[in-house]
């Protein structure tokens, strides 16, 4: 989040509101997240690159690492304490070096995990409250690529790519769409032309999902190939009940850079802003490593890429704040309490240091007297009896 940005300031407090009724209307708890983790632990998840790590010694001398992933310190919460839901959910900020600039290196994230699941009802649940986390502030030009972890993985395996850095690399190729280097890299492995044009193929293979999944099937080169499509098909099938397929993509050929989803991913764009705004997927091993749960899916937000997108959008106008202050200060409360009773918001004006007018102009501000009340908003101003203010206050709603 950028801090120094009033807007995105002002943006925030409407943001995490809005989540987290989202996350709340689906029965997602919210976790409290620690910041800190031995650095052993982390060698253990090996989800996040040591380079990117924050370090620091405590008064023992043990490394301690800031907080690089929720994921993992969601993990560590809920296996280490006794809690009844499978439902969770965050908002936290996370740590990893990207410059020297400091600034830049913590990144606000919001998120919801779900446990104990392997149905695709699971799978589809969470991408739903991805699209709706999203629809819920407001944005709507969205799309979602939906994919499998092990789609690519399984292919490479079964052509003689065996090795998890040469599969990692011709990932990436796939995913970045670099389709000279990954022929000739193929090629040096001695790799049929016929299977070289197959990898291309699926580099290629993304767009609307009806179109994109049957030409995958053509691909498919085993059975755990074939079934890996099914699972995708399985959750397709329970978006549709939520009535979002319109929002989902079908793309095959990305991956995601935390290692550690063994199923379904997906990421969340928003059209015309380049960089995904969501992503997650399944992750069964991790959750069985790390919690002792069975099963695990969830997904990431983030949340300084959304106020950015938010900063320049146009969104609906913000409800009144009623500013009021006045000689009358017991008028002043009650009005400010009769206000609130109707989820308005309202500032009560301590003293005449806190009595500064508001450019805002959706600010209305009330000075109460004895026997006469001004109320001033960017039509004007007009002159109320105070004796009859709060008997008359829904008028001032309007």
């Amino acid at each position: 989040m950028n801090y120094q940005k009033i807007e995105m300031q002002q943006l925030f407090p409407f943001v995490k509101q809005q989540l987290f009724s989202a996350y709340n209307l689906f029965g997602y708890e919210e976790l409290t997240l620690p910041l800190f983790e031995k650095y052993e632990k982390y060698l253990q998840y090996k989800a996040v690159n040591d380079d990117a790590l924050l370090k620091l010694i405590d008064r023992t001398g043990s490394i301690l690492v800031l907080r690089p992933d929720a994921t993992f310190h969601v993990l560590k919460t809920i296996g280490s304490m006794d809690f009844s839901s499978n439902r969770y959910c965050y908002m936290t900020n996370i740590f990893r070096f990207k410059e020297n600039n400091y600034e830049k290196n913590d990144t606000l994230q919001s998120g919801v995990e779900l446990f104990n699941s392997s149905s695709p009802l699971a799978d589809a649940e969470i991408i739903a409250l991805a699209i709706e986390s999203l629809k819920a502030l407001g944005i709507n030009n969205i799309h979602f690529d939906l994919g499998h972890s092990q789609f690519v993985h399984q292919f490479l395996k079964e052509i003689g790519i065996t090795k998890e850095t040469d599969i990692h690399y011709y990932h990436s190729l796939i995913e970045n769409k670099n389709l000279i280097a990954l022929g000739d890299s193929l090629d040096k492995e001695n790799i049929t032309q016929k299977n070289i044009e197959l990898l291309s193929s699926i580099a290629m293979l993304f767009g609307d999902y009806p179109t994109v999944i049957n030409k995958a099937y053509d691909m498919c080169i085993n059975a755990k190939m074939e079934r890996f499509l099914q699972e995708i098909e399985s959750i397709y099938d329970a978006l549709d009940a939520y009535d979002l397929c319109n929002y989902i993509h079908l793309d095959l050929g990305f991956s995601n850079p935390m290692n550690y989803y063994s199923g379904m991913i997906f990421k969340g764009y928003v059209v015309d802003y380049g960089e995904a705004v969501i992503s997650g997927g399944r992750y069964d091993k991790l959750a069985q490593q790390f919690a002792s749960k069975k099963f695990a899916c969830g997904f990431g937000q983030n949340i300084d890429v959304t106020l950015d997108i938010l900063s320049n959008a146009n969104l609906p106008a913000p409800k009144k704040i009623f500013r009021i202050g006045g000689t009358d200060t017991c008028t002043a409360t009650r009005l400010a309490a009769r206000l609130r009773h109707n989820n308005q918001k309202c500032v009560l004006l301590c003293d005449e240091a806190d009595d500064a007018q508001s450019d805002d102009a959706f600010a209305v501000q009330i000075d109460i007297g004895d026997t006469h009340t001004t109320v001033t908003d960017a039509n004007g101003t007009k002159t109320l009896n105070t004796k009859d203010l709060l008997n008359n206050a829904e008028e001032l709603l309007c």
